[in-house]
């Protein structure tokens, strides 16, 4: 992805989108590595389960819900452990 001059983001696929938020918005972005996390049952984390701990948790601080997204993605791979990154950036707009 990489920004556009009218703040439009292009996608690798040569799409552009805009979308305007609102205060008191959410804004959660997530790599691969929190979504497509593995239980030892080989059961994806999803990007599902993901959405639901930043909608339970959007009252709380951009950082807490990373950390909760994290231990999260941790609790579900137990005991075993994620070999990818797990890298969210959360935004909240005032």
């Amino acid at each position: 992805m990489r920004p556009a001059a009218d703040g439009a983001v292009t996608t690798r696929g040569g799409e552009s989108y805009a979308r305007s938020r609102s205060p008191g918005d959410t804004v959660c972005l997530l790599t691969d590595g929190i979504v497509e996390a593995r239980s030892t049952e080989a059961i994806e984390f999803g990007a599902g389960r993901a959405l639901d701990l930043v909608r339970a948790n959007r009252r709380e601080t951009a950082h807490q819900i990373v950390e909760t997204l994290v231990r999260g993605v941790r609790q579900h791979c137990f005991p075993a452990r994620n070999h990818d990154d797990l890298t969210a950036v959360v935004l909240k707009v005032k």
